[in-house]
């Protein structure tokens, strides 16, 4: 697996700031990779101001509508500040809390709890806000720049660094798409995982379709296997 070289932007993560009121949502069927007609979860996406910040989201639930995972993400004048993740699934609880130039991470499973600190990398984003960030981004990723950032992994008490680029562009249904791919920073994590990708409508800028490891899992008890999925989003109906 191979990463196109190219121009690297080593600022920090630009993030655009919402306007009061202003809350996109959306919802979500995600279907297994390997095909099949109906969808294995559902999710519900968005982002909402509070304060003076955002506070974006995904809650997972199953076609019967029990709740299985959310995660939240809370950033503070476009910076991450808190992260909690909980695995409905597993039956576990995990964060990050970033404060005083470290990251404080915290995961509990089985009743037992863990906690580690590490550095802050200083571009750290939250899962949630990954197509906010491509948003936000997107001249310089359309100029064939890379992105860097850092995504907190709080059930691992790590954070682990990623590259989004522009992968391709066409015309879907009359209307054009492009997709962006995210890989591991790190060259021996890049040929251990596959990528992930985003497929955006350019016209909005909102993110229609997204492909590859999901925070799901599927199995039972003693045989949980990690999930591979393509998600499809719509916005949700107001």
């Amino acid at each position: 697996m191979r990463l196109v070289t190219s121009f690297t932007c080593l600022a920090v993560v630009s993030l655009a700031t919402l306007a009061r009121g202003e809350e996109p949502h959306f919802t979500g069927e995600i279907y297994a990779t390997g095909g099949g007609d109906a969808p294995q979860f559902l999710v519900e996406s968005g982002a909402k101001p509070t304060g003076d910040g955002q506070i974006y989201f995904e809650r997972y639930t199953d076609p019967a509508g029990n709740l299985i995972g959310e995660i939240q993400a809370t950033y503070e004048a476009g910076r991450l500040k808190a992260v909690k993740f909980e695995q409905h699934q597993l039956g576990e609880t995990s964060s990050a809390v970033i404060a005083d130039g470290k990251v404080h991470y915290s995961h509990t499973s089985g009743g037992k709890t863990k906690e580690s600190t590490e550095k802050d990398p200083g571009n750290l984003v939250a899962f949630p806000a990954l197509p906010y960030v491509i948003a936000s981004n997107w001249d310089t990723l359309h100029q064939g720049k890379t992105i860097d950032f850092t995504i907190p992994a709080p059930a691992r008490r790590q954070g682990i660094a990623f590259q989004i680029t522009k992968d391709k562009s066409w015309s879907q249904a009359g209307r054009a798409v492009t997709q962006f791919k995210m890989v591991p920073a790190n060259p021996l994590l890049r040929t251990l995982a596959e990528p992930k990708y985003f497929v955006f409508a350019d016209d909005s800028k909102q993110l229609i379709e997204a492909r590859g490891r999901t925070l799901l899992k599927t199995g039972g008890p003693g045989n949980w296997k990690d999930f591979d999925g393509r998600v499809v989003y719509r916005p949700a109906a107001k």
